[in-house]
């Protein structure tokens, strides 16, 4: 037991996700009925006592009692996993590096782009006045 501590105490210590890496959880339900029934708890004694003769009870003790009472010496435990069902949560990034990184690279192109056009078109501006400028000078002359 001590062993298994120290080694799900490692696997913590190794795991670098923000959800725990691996996680049990033991759901716990309780149920009960009487038991044995009254057609089974004759059988019942009968069987112990093949079992275990030399720790067995006087039958005749018994005799006098009702069943209920009789079943009180007796218990049965089934143990057992209610579901078998397992559930893998896996953490994968939204957007891969090559990918933010296209998409990084295409914005700033674009930026560009826009910028070298929009200078361009200034200088057309620009260049246009100009010569009007000029055109309307010489025809004032």
């Amino acid at each position: 037991m001590h062993d298994e501590r120290k080694r799900q105490q490692k696997r913590k210590e190794e795991c670098e996700c923000f959800n725990p890496c691996r996680e049990n959880q033991f759901l716990k339900t309780i149920s009960h009925r009487n038991w044995p029934s009254e057609e089974y708890l004759d059988t019942l004694k009968e069987g112990v006592c093949f079992n275990i003769q030399n720790k067995c009870f006087d039958a005749s003790l018994y005799d006098n009692e009702d069943v209920q009472t009789q079943s009180m010496d007796y218990v049965k435990v089934d143990i057992f996993y209610e579901d078998l069902n397992y559930e893998r949560i896996m953490e994968t990034p939204e957007i891969e590096n090559a990918q933010f990184m296209s998409d990084v690279g295409g914005a700033v192109g674009l930026w560009i782009g826009f910028s070298v056009l929009s200078f361009f078109e200034l200088v057309q501006l620009l260049v246009e006045c100009i010569k009007h400028a000029l055109t309307c000078r010489c025809f004032r002359n």
